[in-house]
């Protein structure tokens, strides 16, 4: 069970409320995590302000960003983040293979570009002072500088909410959950 309450919708603003009904219906399920951050509504806000500016915008495809979300959370075990974006990167067209041999990628049926971006995830997760400028132009023959910019935050983000996650003991959300009063 998570440390920190996770809010139900009669608990919380009506702005928040507004925000579990926007997740609510993109997702089939409000995340324990916003559930646990709507504490703090501002930081709630812009965490999930941060999340879909990261995500969503720029030129990588969202598919790529969810590899690198899945593989960040998954050195990390951080099961929670694990279960959700291993469901967010099939939803974006990563098949069941890539998803099994995701800790293994330069085995598996990625494409180099895709191989780049999840190897320098995994130097960024594991020692951030030792990304090699042979890492660094492995990843430039695949991406533009802006698009190394967009595979840093979401490196960068998932082990900020891997860590929150793990020493909250934060629980994977269940399909409909947090839809409830």
């Amino acid at each position: 069970m998570s440390r920190v309450t996770r809010l139900s919708r009669s608990q919380v603003t009506p702005e928040v409320r507004s925000l579990y009904e926007e997740i609510g219906a993109q997702r089939g399920n409000v995340p324990n995590m916003f559930r646990v951050y709507a504490h703090r509504p501002e930081i709630l806000k812009t965490m999930m302000a941060h999340l879909a500016a990261v995500t969503n915008t720029g030129t990588v495809p969202v598919r790529t960003k969810e590899l690198v979300a899945t593989l960040v959370s998954r050195i990390n075990e951080c099961h929670y983040c694990n279960a959700s974006h291993t469901t967010q990167a099939s939803r974006h067209g990563a098949t069941g293979d890539q998803m099994e041999k995701l800790l293994d990628y330069e085995k598996g049926p990625f494409s180099e570009a895709e191989k780049s971006a999840l190897a320098y995830a995994r130097a960024l997760t594991l020692e951030s002072n030792a990304v090699t400028e042979e890492l660094m132009t492995r990843l430039r023959g695949s991406y533009s500088e802006g698009e190394i910019v967009e595979i840093s935050a979401m490196a960068g983000l998932f082990n900020y909410f891997n860590r929150v996650n793990n020493a909250l003991q934060m629980q994977p959300t269940k399909q409909g959950e947090g839809l409830e009063e």
